[in-house]
């Protein structure tokens, strides 16, 4: 293993993300200088095992492949997910910070668009769509990120959240296909990046 639990805190360089169950932090391999992402789960009940079988099962194109996972060692670890760092960032600082021309705007959302169909052909909603879990790769392309675990409790950004999961109380059990959300969010995802 190139990285372990115990070496891992040399190699951060700073946090990107505080997220409600996570952290984003940038790192650097010191062997070879490359940059990439932990994401750095925060308690135990973000279920890690279930979240990087989760990365695993996916494999496709326009979502995220995990470069490799850190395991927790002890009871107060909560376990690492290592990701490609993207020189292009997220969709949400992209579009603050550049005009992206029409035709990368139209392979940026088809690629999410067959990313969700591929998450929804095997009953997964993703639960937390929205633009900053969007990563641009040096292709122009789409990498869907930011899954929250299938059955646990989600953390929603609600200016990309269906009414439907807004309306929702918290005590009672989810009783509609949480997938139509995703799709409200996708559109939520389209109109921001043709209207910016």
């Amino acid at each position: 293993e190139w990285i372990t639990m115990k070496s891992y805190k040399e190699a951060v360089k700073k946090v990107i993300f505080d997220g409600s169950f996570h952290f984003i932090k940038l790192a650097q391999n010191k062997v070879n200088n490359n940059f990439f992402i932990f994401d750095e789960l925060k308690n135990p009940n973000c279920r890690f095992i279930e979240r990087a079988q989760l990365f695993n099962k996916l494999n496709f194109h326009s979502i995220i492949r995990p470069i490799d996972i850190i395991k927790p060692e002890t009871e107060n670890d909560f376990g690492i997910i290592i990701l490609p760092f993207t020189l292009n960032g997220n969709l949400d600082s992209l579009i603050q910070n550049i005009s992206i021309e029409y035709t990368n705007k139209c392979i940026i959302l088809y690629g999410i668009a067959m990313g969700m169909l591929k998450l929804h052909d095997q009953d997964i909603a993703h639960k937390n769509l929205f633009p900053s879990n969007i990563l641009i790769n040096n292709e122009f392309e789409p990498w869907i990120s930011g899954f929250i675990i299938p059955y646990s409790q989600a953390y929603y950004d609600i200016s990309y959240v269906s009414p439907e999961v807004l309306s929702l109380n918290s005590n009672k059990k989810v009783n509609f296909d949480e997938r139509f959300s995703d799709i409200y969010s996708f559109g939520m995802i389209a109109y921001y990046l043709f209207t910016g």
